[in-house]
């Protein structure tokens, strides 16, 4: 990862923030410019046990939108395509597994320290109790969402989980659907 420019990538990153926040981006023209960014900085995945902790903030950045951008592209295909959806369908949960994986290495990263995590309010009652959000007190907009058990058992084993739901500090984020 040493050909990206890791302050370049943050201060990216902040602008399409700032821009997605204002209401200047929505949030399919985050994920397009987010996506042309990796791609501009020729970004290629590495092996995850091999990241710092930078690196991985960038990996779960592109495993996450991939796998919005193959769902989005699995519902586009699911009626006149439904061979062309299931792949995209599999493809979209193949890469939220590797953006999970990208989680456990930040958490471990960090030794499960100044952490804070709990279930988040959804519009969606299917994901409500289901996914949850991973602060990192000590970064700057660095927040994870997830459903994976294993992520959650090893938040709770560390005794930074609280199962009380909340509310997500990117609520309208979550809580608007990709198109």
């Amino acid at each position: 990862m040493s050909l990206i420019d890791i302050e370049a990538f943050y201060k990216k990153r902040d602008y399409l923030i700032d821009a997605l926040e204002a209401g200047d981006l929505d949030k399919a023209a985050y994920f397009e410019e987010s996506m042309a960014y990796l791609k501009e900085i020729n970004f290629k995945p590495q092996p995850v046990d091999t990241l710092d902790f930078d690196s991985a903030v960038i990996h779960y950045q592109y495993f996450n939108l991939m796998a919005k951008m193959n769902f989005v592209e699995q519902e586009a295909k699911t009626f006149n395509q439904p061979e062309q959806a299931q792949k995209h369908h599999d493809m979209g949960f193949d890469f939220y597994t590797k953006k999970d994986q990208v989680s456990m290495r930040l958490l471990e990263l960090v030794n499960y320290k100044g952490l804070k995590a709990y279930y988040i309010t959804m519009q969606s009652k299917s994901l409500e109790g289901k996914l949850f959000e991973v602060l990192f007190e000590d970064e700057a907009r660095i927040v994870l969402h997830s459903r994976d058990k294993r992520i959650l058992y090893r938040l709770t084993t560390a005794g930074v989980f609280d199962d009380q739901i909340q509310p997500s500090i990117i609520h309208e984020y979550v809580n608007t659907r990709y198109k």
